[in-house]
Parts: C-alpha cells; sequence; structure tokens
C-alpha cells in the first residue's frame, strides 16, 4: 500500500512550485494523478520522477493517508525543510518510512 508521506519530496516540490502551501501541495498531487494523462484537465508542474500510471492504480490508498502525511509534516516540517535544503532528499524518505 502506498502512502503520501512516501511522496514527501514531490509533494513539496509541487508546492514550491505553485507557490502554496504543502497541504495544497498535496492536494494538486493528487489532483495531478486523478488528472493523469488527460491534456485537458488541470496539471501542476514541480514533481519529478513521478510513474503517474502506477500512481494512479493507488490513488485510493494515497487518498486515505491525507491525513496521516498531514500529521507527519506537522511533526516533522522544521527537519524535513532542514534535510531538503541540504540535498537530502533520500533522508526525508527514511524518516517518512520508504526504505
Amino acid at each position: 500500500m502506498r502512502k503520501l508521506y512516501n511522496y514527501t519530496n514531490q509533494i513539496l516540490d509541487i508546492a514550491k512550485a505553485n507557490n502554496v502551501d504543502t497541504g495544497v501541495g498535496m492536494d494538486m498531487f493528487l489532483a495531478d494523478i486523478r488528472n493523469y494523462p488527460d491534456k485537458c484537465l488541470p496539471f501542476y508542474e514541480g514533481a519529478k520522477d513521478v510513474d503517474w500510471d502506477a500512481l494512479k492504480q493507488e490513488l485510493t490508498d494515497l487518498e486515505s493517508s491525507k491525513n496521516e502525511f498531514s500529521v507527519f509534516v506537522r511533526e516533522n516540517y522544521d527537519k524535513i525543510v532542514a534535510l531538503r535544503k541540504a540535498g537530502q532528499f533520500d533522508a526525508v524518505l527514511e524518516m517518512a518510512g520508504k526504505v
């Protein structure tokens, strides 16, 4: 089962690229999954290295982990930001529990 916190870097990248907060970035990430590959629907830039086809199959699991992701980010925000500023994106995933 895929969880949103395994995509923390992509969600924060979308938030940064679109100048929105992390919660809105999370909703944009989920919208990108729902809207893919329909070019007529909105697609929010910023996320890299995403297999949208695979995530589309996991959408229900990802959507069910929204609260869990929000808690993870809220409780670890300063550390997440520090790791990302240091270029330690893999450390963010390790912190999220993805190995």
